[in-house]
């Protein structure tokens, strides 16, 4: 509660208003409650204030006890009820009386979490109101805003010719039958439930439970298809079509709207509805409100006349129009690893869904394209599930385009070898692609039923053995150890939809909030005491050292706790504190093993306090601690005197390879930086595995480190970028890794093809 005083305005107005009846100059108009009131033209406001962000101003923290009134707002059509957008951190109850701040109550707003966001709230009233009146909104729990508020209409026959037209202008009565494969506009011709026309006329706005009914569509050649063109205000919203009842059995499909996709969704209709049938569009979704402006059905394929005469000539021909049929338009984005039934959300050219709607039949250089695959986690091998009555098909997969360089595998089919067939994927195709299945076999025809893709593996982290001590030469024989490599296959299991710690996660685009709310600018979530952000599926594949939280407080202190699946204290991995004097990234060090995957729950636990959190990023754990293989270094000295004598005047053409080791590779800036490495090896190929160990006293910002040529070759490497200089690499971390602080390392590996010997020449910067 902002302070319970009333507003200067409400002031004078009691006084200037109230008290005196005569001063009738003073007297506010009266508006239309039925458009939109905005809620901070209010005359009063008691315990709360006004404001404003962007070009939105609104009502802000109307608590318990708090209200506020509007001018007068003239009934004259009557009121069956409210819609109002709140926005709250939390549950919420608004009351809306009559006239007075203890009037009687007409209804009761119930909000929930907005997070963050202005939602639409509705409420039906029982009571008959016309004429002029002031209405209160009170608070009566929780903390909410106010954008505006409109009111519905009753249902008021028109007094001057009362037999003439009683009925409401959102209910006209549709006559004859209605051509469904033309644009119907569904303001001009439905029976309207729970809904009504917009103000412009130009759609209808149908609340939850609601429906728009179209009487006698006539379907004469059926319908494949039904585009419905509408929005929503709300998170999401499900309209379902319904033929000649509303009983759940009677849907034939349903479309999909929130309001960051609004426009044209097509379903695809599952039933034959040949003939002429009443039409109810349905919004199920609870809490939504949904505008539809048109519909219009595409007719049904005629019967596919498959064989001529059982002729070898190719059964695809006689189907003229393939293309005509199934195109169903994509919104959103397909997760390709859950099985993708290629029929539901492909556009095709020459190709067409079976008869039975199960599968897509695609000719020889016909395609069907499936728009917006997200592979988030890429991916290591694609299923697909087909079959061909030719003696041989070949389906390209292509990515992005219908050209053959844009190929990444293909799967070859028999009639006599039908099943399912797996591609290895040899690119990286880690984001959001458009994908191709391509026939390109000539005279063949393919069927496609659905396909699923597994995963890259992550990044080969192959635990060194705790055995690097021996040389090379005496280990060649177990040529089994290269599986290491391999290895990484078992493990593509990413969880679909999980967040990646180890870059920067914004929390205010992925938490849900309870007691706290995203900052006005949308860049930050502030949390209350005892409030939370929870960030769910936090994928910590390679565990985590530390977590570093960005974040700040108005405060003389506040404390946020990391929790791991769980509310409880007990489930605290570690803490961060901020003050008013010291914000900014706080580093807090992880005490369990959190690897895998878990939901994280970031807790402000200082009374009295908030703190406005940005962003979190981990850190990984460090791999097992590499025992620095030193004792290898020991045997050397003794080979080293015995040729020394020899060779006196050629060793000292030598003395250039012993610079470029350096062994004191120190002559940098922080000289009390260490560096150890373990080296696995089997013979025709190796890792090693690297740390960069911090005993400086105080965090390092950058480093970098020079590995020599002549005693490595990397072919690949994780966890940092790998240039070339000379006879050199160069080494720099990613963004992640470039702080060390006091007391940690940074770890890095490589991976080599040949042989490799017992130690590495390097420069640390």
């Amino acid at each position: 509660m902002k302070r319970k005083v009333a507003s200067l305005l409400s002031a004078s107005l009691a006084a200037g208003l109230f008290l005196s009846s005569s001063t009738t100059l003073l007297a506010a108009p009266s508006i239309s409650p039925y458009d939109t009131v905005q809620a901070e033209k209010a005359i009063t406001k008691n315990g709360v204030e006004v404001a404003t962000e962007g070009n939105v101003s609104f009502i802000t923290s109307l608590e318990k006890g708090d209200s506020f009134s509007t001018t007068p707002l003239n009934f004259t059509n009557g009121l069956t009820g409210f819609e109002a957008s709140f926005r709250s951190a939390g549950a919420g109850l608004v009351e809306v009386r009559l006239d007075k701040e203890d009037g009687e109550a007409l209804g009761s707003f119930k909000i929930n979490n907005t997070n963050g966001s202005f939602k639409n709230f509705t409420v039906n009233v029982k009571k008959a109101v016309e004429g002029q009146h002031t209405l209160y909104f009170v608070g009566k729990m929780g903390n909410v805003d106010v954008d505006y508020f409109n009111a519905t209409a009753g249902e008021v026959a028109p007094t001057p010719t009362p037999t003439s037209t009683p009925a409401p202008t959102t209910t006209p009565v549709v006559t004859g039958e209605v051509n469904p494969y033309e644009t119907i506009e569904v303001e001009k011709v439905a029976e309207l439930k729970d809904a009504m026309v917009t103000p412009n006329k130009s759609a209808v706005m149908i609340r939850e439970n609601g429906y728009a009914l179209i009487k006698n569509v006539n379907f004469v050649d059926g319908a494949a298809i039904i585009t419905i063109n509408g929005k929503t205000t709300s998170d999401l919203s499900i309209l379902d079509i319904r033929v000649d009842g509303l009983d759940a059995a009677n849907s034939i499909g349903n479309a999909k709207f929130s309001k960051s996709t609004e426009g044209a969704k097509t379903i695809q209709v599952k039933k034959d509805i040949t003939g002429v049938h009443d039409v109810y569009l349905v919004n199920n979704f609870a809490g939504s409100n949904v505008t539809v402006d048109s519909i219009v059905a595409k007719a049904a394929p005629t019967k596919p006349t498959p064989t001529p005469t059982p002729t070898p000539t190719p059964t695809p021909t006689p189907t003229p129009v393939p293309t005509a049929t199934p195109t169903p338009v994509v919104t959103g984005e397909v997760n390709p690893y859950e099985t993708v039934e290629v029929e539901k959300v492909a556009e095709l050219k020459d190709a067409m869904v079976t008869p039975n709607k199960s599968a897509v039949m695609i000719k020889y250089n016909g395609y069907a394209l499936i728009k917006n695959v997200n592979f988030v986690d890429g991916a290591a091998i694609i299923t697909i599930n087909g079959k061909t009555t030719s003696d041989l098909s070949t389906l390209d997969i292509r990515l992005d385009g219908l050209d053959s360089a844009n190929v990444i595998g293909n799967a070859k089919f028999s009639k006599s070898n039908d099943s399912a067939k797996t591609l290895q994927i040899k690119k990286d195709i880690t984001g959001v692609h458009d994908v191709y299945l391509v026939n390109n076999f000539e005279g063949s025809t393919v069927t496609i039923d659905s396909f699923v893709a597994k995963a890259a593996p992550s990044k080969p982290t192959p635990t060194p053995t705790p055995t690097p001590t021996p040389t090379p030469t005496p280990t060649p024989t177990p040529t089994p150890t290269p599986t290491p490599t391999p290895v990484p296959t078992a493990t593509p299991t990413p969880v679909v939809g999980s967040v990646n710690p180890y870059e920067t996660v914004e929390v205010e685009k992925v938490a849900e909030l309870k007691d706290a709310m995203v900052t006005p600018n949308k860049s930050a979530v502030m949390i209350k005491y005892n409030g939370y952000a929870l960030i769910k599926n936090v994928n910590f594949v390679d565990g985590a050292a530390i977590i570093t939280i960005n974040g700040k407080t108005t405060s003389d202190v506040s404390i946020l706790d990391i929790r791991v699946d769980g509310l409880d204290d007990a489930n605290s991995v570690g803490n961060a504190k901020f003050s008013k004097s010291n914000e900014g990234a706080k580093s807090v060090q992880i005490k369990k093993d959190i690897t895998g995957v878990h939901d994280i729950y970031l807790v402000n636990t200082f009374a009295n306090s908030n703190v406005t959190v940005d962003s979190i990023i981990a850190k990984t754990a460090p791999v097992k601690p590499t025992p620095t293989p030193t004792p290898v270094p020991t045997p050397t000295p003794t080979p080293v005197p015995t040729p020394t004598p020899t060779p006196v005047p050629t060793p000292t053409s030598t003395p250039v390879p012993t610079p470029t080791p350096t062994p004191t590779p120190t002559p940098v800036d922080n000289k009390d930086l260490g560096f150890e490495y373990q080296i696995n090896s089997w013979g025709t190929g190796y890792t090693v595995n690297f740390a960069v160990v911090n005993k400086t006293g105080k965090n390092v910002n950058n480093w970098t480190v020079k590995l020599s040529k002549k005693d490595v070759k990397i072919d690949s490497s994780w966890c940092v970028n790998v240039a070339e200089d000379g006879d050199y690499y160069v080494i720099t971390p990613m963004s992640w890794n470039k702080t060390i602080y006091n007391g940690g390392s940074a770890q890095f590996g490589i991976q080599g093809s040949g042989s490799i010997g017992s130690s590495i020449g390097y420069v640390l910067q």
